[in-house]
């Protein structure tokens, strides 16, 4: 029989100008592994983050382990390390960062709090997140929100003991610009992915908005530019929603 344990332990102090904070996962767990012959297995995951806040600054790093009595599956990985200025108009990224443009039709990241992925090919243990290692910028001009952004997305279905390019083999490059009128919000996005295999764009427009005090909505549609090698193929997506509240009810 199987047992784990999750504790989770959070750090706050702060200061007149300063504030840190800290968070801990961690997951223990004993037994016996499916279809197997070993009557004893343990293996420990453990996930420190570290926030630094400043003013308008903020600084983030955190690392992630893993530890079992195979070598080849345990590994220490520093899988955060982030500097996020955020000030009126303006707001800039460097590092690890999480964005998404629209509803995620072409672009989205995330991450599942305090969730695990446990691979069965890998036998590892990792966090359960998307997200993107470069740079972005946002600007806010009046009506006109502009936001661009580089880096490499991260592919959470290979664990960290990974190369790089493994985990994290796409490059991509967004441009999105959004306008706003009354309560009504135009977004035309701008996408390009390059790996080993394509050097593909994409583009998407959604609009969105208010209909009534009590009746909002959101409709996106996508499609495939071209790339270097199948500049016909004909790829679209297309994404709408309609929502409904009143008082307690949606």
């Amino acid at each position: 029989m199987a047992q784990f344990f999750i504790v989770v332990f959070i750090v706050f102090c702060s200061t007149a100008q300063a504030q840190f904070s800290a968070r801990n996962l961690m997951e223990n767990q004993y037994g016996k592994l499916p279809d197997t012959d070993q009557s004893n297995f343990s293996s420990s995951y453990n996930k420190l983050i570290v926030n630094y806040r400043l003013d308008d600054l903020k600084a983030t790093a955190g690392v992630q382990t893993f530890q079992t009595p195979f070598t080849d599956r345990n590994y220490i990985d520093p899988s955060w390390l982030g500097v996020n200025y955020k000030k009126k108009s303006l707001e800039i990224n460097l590092g690890n960062f999480y964005k998404t443009l629209g509803r995620g039709l072409l672009l989205r990241s995330y991450e599942v709090q305090g969730g695990l992925l446990e691979d069965q090919g890998f036998r590892t243990k990792h966090y359960f997140y998307r997200d993107i290692l470069g740079a972005s910028a946002s600007i806010k001009l009046g009506k006109v929100n502009l936001t661009g952004l580089w880096g490499h997305p991260l592919s959470n279905v290979y664990p960290p003991n990974q190369p790089f390019e493994n985990k994290r083999s796409d490059e991509i490059a967004a441009l999105n610009v959004e306008y706003r009128l009354f309560k009504q919000k135009l977004a035309l996005t701008g996408l390009n992915v390059k790996n080993e295999f394509e050097n593909s764009n994409y583009g998407a427009i959604n609009i969105s908005g208010r209909i009534l005090p009590s009746l909002s909505y959101f409709t996106a549609y996508a499609q495939f530019l071209g790339d270097s090698k199948q500049k016909n193929k004909k790829i679209t997506a297309f994404y709408g929603n309609l929502n409904y509240s009143m008082n307690k009810i949606g």
